[in-house]
């Protein structure tokens, strides 16, 4: 099998295999992803059913403001006020109902309150016994109907009731109208059927972009009016319709007052929610399919990418072992690159372990001459750092170990180098690239004392130029330095002895006639006197024989012998 295998280049190999796993794991995770995504739009779906409950709440609550606010607006109109002002006192003596078909001259046109469009408005006293009532559709109310606004007129002035009128819910609000006439109450209220037409009205429904929303009550619960007529109706059960659709449903105790319990509800269709789901999941396993077809791709050039850079290596493994290590190892044929690769390497690896032993041992042997010599050998960098040092060198300046000369950083603390200057022309010289033998300079030991040293240095610079350390040879001259100084004494002192030696020569300025010397200050003396200054030499006063003859003819001189 393993000689079947490699027959076959090494790149096709690992793209068969590449694609044989990618596919295998594909199709296990989109499994695993199908059940999860599923839950996933189940969850996103009942979000967005959420946020369509919570927009239509939003807009239900647009709608009552708006409802009240035309009311308010509709009550402070000065027609109103006006023609209530004129009104005598109608109904004194009985109950007063007026129906009108068209506008009254008590309301603005249409355009001013079409937004809401209420079903009836009614301007109604306090008592009940007065009442003009407008109805823009045409539709009446039952007198049992319009008997029960006055008693509703209280809990909606100032806000939107949401109430039940024999059966039929309503938003119901009323507004106080500011007239003159103190004796009497007169209230505007505006009353509006919830109903299909409202829902409509507030929640368009188009089938493929909407949802139906629904209004339900009741134990129970049924439909009470609906955006949509075509398959919901007034008055089916809800869990008639369980099968069918996915239902998020919310209460109105929050929407102000309301009388009745009524409840908004979303639908959704569990045949579109499958769509939805299978459209997410489709959309999502394309992207997922295309993602996995770029991976493969990726995985294809960086394949055929790593399998030249592996040909490549082989090659030159192959001539490296024959050049370097003149071993021929077999040639490169096609399908066979790992293999030939191991074999190079193997026989790289064990050249490798022979070389790394010859190494151990000629470190072994460098060591022992480094801690063996007998100079000082150390490496010094020029911000101050002891690199190396080895035992002579921590001997000559009477530390215990390399390694204590080392940590202590003498020269960083200002404790190695005695002359700074010496150090800096030292290093300056170095820099330059220039090799310093017999450099004679002081050094501190441990205990502070000063010793003078004679080193041997070179520079080591980096790939770049830049000076890194030196590498220098110390030798201890503390006691030649002595003996020199102790010479050098010796000189000077007979030197000076020889100074008080006096003793003359050169020439002498010595006049002809009276015999005056002239001396160093140009005075002329005698010559005994200049003899005895500048010698040892002193002079007796006696006469030679000629002169005795000269100046005692008479007396007989005597000779040396005494005669």
């Amino acid at each position: 099998m393993k000689k079947f295998l490699t027959r076959f280049p090494l790149g096709i190999k690992i793209v068969v295999l590449g694609v044989l796993i990618s596919t295998i794991v594909w199709f296990c995770l989109d499994y695993i992803h199908s059940h999860q995504f599923r839950n996933y739009a189940e969850s996103e779906l009942s979000e967005e059913l959420g946020r369509n409950l919570r927009s239509s709440r939003q807009k239900m609550n647009e709608y009552k403001s708006q409802f009240y606010a035309v009311n308010l607006m509709l009550s402070e109109e000065e027609c109103l006020a006006s023609y209530v002002d004129t009104i005598s006192d109608r109904g004194s003596e009985g109950t007063f109902y007026q129906y009108h078909k068209k506008l009254p001259q008590w309301l603005p046109p249409q355009n001013r309150w079409r937004s809401v469009l209420p079903n009836h408005f009614f301007l109604i006293s306090y008592d009940g016994r007065f009442k003009e009532i407008y109805t823009p559709i045409g539709e009446k109310l039952t007198n049992e109907e319009i008997e029960s606004i006055p008693y509703l007129i209280p809990k909606a002035i100032g806000q939107v009731l949401l109430t039940e009128i024999a059966g039929t819910p309503y938003f119901l609000s009323a507004a106080k109208v500011d007239i003159t006439m103190k004796s009497h109450k007169i209230y505007l209220v505006l009353l509006k059927k919830i109903d299909d037409v409202w829902m409509r009205h507030v929640f368009p429904y188009t089938a493929e972009d909407d949802l139906p929303v629904v209004l339900i009550s009741g134990t129970p619960p049924r439909i009470v009016a609906s955006n949509i007529n075509e398959s919901i109706k007034k008055g089916d059960l809800l869990e008639d319709l369980s099968h069918k659709f996915i239902i998020a449903r919310k209460g109105f105790e929050d929407y102000g007052s309301a009388e009745v319990d009524l409840h908004l509800a979303i639908l959704v269709e569990k045949s579109r929610a499958r769509e939805f789901s299978d459209r997410l999941l489709s959309k999502d396993r394309g992207m997922r399919l295309s993602l996995a077809i770029l991976l493969v791709l990726a995985l294809l050039g960086f394949t055929m990418l790593w399998v030249r850079k592996v040909e490549s290596l082989t090659k030159d493994v192959g001539e490296f072992v024959k050049d370097e290590l003149e071993e021929n190892i077999q040639s490169l044929e096609k399908g066979d690159e790992m293999e030939i690769l191991r074999n190079s390497l193997q026989f790289m690896m064990e050249n490798i372990r022979t070389t790394l032993k010859q190494l151990q041992e000629s470190e072994i042997r460098y060591r022992s001459i480094i801690e063996n010599a007998a100079e000082g050998i150390f490496q010094n960098t020029s911000d101050c750092r002891l690199l190396s040092a080895n035992a002579r060198m921590a001997e000559i300046l009477c530390y215990d170990s390399p390694q204590e000369l080392i940590e202590s950083e003498p020269d960083k603390n200002g404790l190695f180098y005695v002359d700074a200057k010496r150090r800096e022309h030292l290093f300056n010289l170095l820099k330059q690239g220039n090799i310093v033998t017999n450099y004679e300079l002081e050094l501190y030991k441990k205990n502070g004392e000063k010793i003078w040293g004679s080193l041997n240095a070179r520079p080591v610079f980096d790939e770049k130029g830049n000076f890194v350390f030196l590498e220098g040879f110390l030798n201890d001259i503390s006691l030649r330095r002595e003996a020199e100084a102790e010479r050098e004494k010796l000189i000077n002192e007979l030197q000076d002895a020889l100074k008080k030696v006096k003793t003359l020569s050169g020439m002498l300025p010595i006049c002809a006639s009276c015999k005056k010397i002239r001396d160093d200050s140009g005075y002329w003396t005698q010559i005994e006197s200049y003899i005895r200054d500048h010698s040892d030499a002193d002079f007796s006063h006696g006469l030679c024989p000629e002169c005795a003859k000269k100046l005692y003819p008479d007396v007989k001189a005597k000779d040396g012998n005494g005669n």
